[in-house]
């Protein structure tokens, strides 16, 4: 979803917003693909195909007509109902595509509009990136009867994401050390976070930096709200022989812009797969999502880092020396 694009990507617009391709060797088809957001990293996203579940900027289901003559898409007769379900505030949690024709090595894109549903009825605004639905749950259903059931990560991109079928091992779980009830406001930087999965296991860590952005904010308690990500990390490692690991993280807050808020609500999620983490690897389901508020102290001591070149950095007296 929006692959290789930036952090301000949308999944309006543009009708290779979404990608399926059936990766297949032994000559299946793809005969459905279904999209839950309801297990996404942020809260309340929603497909808004007519502009009643988030802003008023909308699109309904609009698939790219080359890809979809090649893979036989059964054509909704209504494009903006019949291709979603779930009703809940004005959108719809689920979309289904059903397909009589979508062979290995063939590939499908569409577009339609996903909005948070706290800037319900703002004017505009509302882009959402397929990295700020990272894991909502990806079922993909095959003529052979086989069911693919896995959860969207990151691409490597600063505002894509991703899944591979099929997913291999469990999904780990994930706590924060010295907090035994996240969310939680930290006024420390650094903190640790503890995987567990299974033994020997590879994991990757995703970090991502959100706040709460939009004209009106139907959200009851906004203390661990967010609807927009505005930074990324990534943590990789190895799970010891007991399939733990404790990872050192630095929390970011994001400095707001156009007026806006600073961001500050770090969300984590974590993957785990048989090799070393990388793009394009197959990976398990992801974990439980945990957000940590970073508000560091008011008078915080500044820190000043200063790095020279090799063999230092001369200045004569009374000139300016730039860093």
């Amino acid at each position: 979803i929006t692959p290789d694009e930036g952090i301000n990507a949308t999944t309006f617009a543009g009708k290779d917003k979404f990608q399926l391709t059936n990766l297949s060797t032994n000559g299946v088809k793809i005969t459905s693909l279904v999209i839950d957001l309801t297990t996404a990293i942020l809260p309340d996203m929603i497909f808004d195909p007519v502009g009643t579940g988030g802003d008023l900027t909308a699109e309904c289901f609009e698939a790219d007509a080359s890809t979809a003559n090649t893979v036989g898409l059964v054509a909704p007769a209504d494009i903006c109902v019949d291709p979603f379900s779930q009703p809940r505030q004005g959108g719809y949690d689920i979309l289904t595509v059903s397909f009589t024709d979508f062979d290995p090595g063939e590939f499908f894109q569409f577009s339609t509009d996903v909005d948070p549903n706290s800037i319900q009825g703002a004017s505009g605004g509302g882009a959402v990136s397929g990295l700020e639905l990272a894991g909502a749950t990806i079922t993909i259903t095959f003529d052979d009867g086989t069911v693919a059931v896995s959860n969207l990560y990151e691409d490597g991109s600063l505002g894509g994401a991703q899944t591979v079928t099929p997913t291999v091992l469990s999904a780990p779980s994930i706590a924060v050390q010295g907090i035994p009830s996240p969310p939680a406001t930290v006024a420390s930087q650094n903190q640790t976070v503890l995987i567990s999965g299974e033994p020997n296991a590879y994991f990757s860590l995703l970090q991502l930096d959100a706040r709460l952005f939009g004209g009106d904010f139907n959200v009851s308690d906004p203390t661990y709200y967010a609807n927009q990500v505005r930074a990324k990390a990534i943590y990789n490692g190895q799970l010891d022989a007991a399939g733990q690991a404790a990872v050192p993280v630095t929390l970011l807050k994001t400095p707001g812009n156009n007026s806006a808020q600073d961001a500050g609500l770090n969300h984590f999620l974590a993957v785990q797969t048989p090799v070393p983490y990388a793009v394009n690897e197959v990976v398990s389901q992801t974990s439980n999502v945990v957000i940590l508020k970073y508000e560091p102290p008011a008078n915080e001591v500044p820190v000043v880092t200063i790095t020279n070149p090799a063999g230092g950095t001369t200045v004569v007296r009374g000139a300016d020396l730039t860093f």
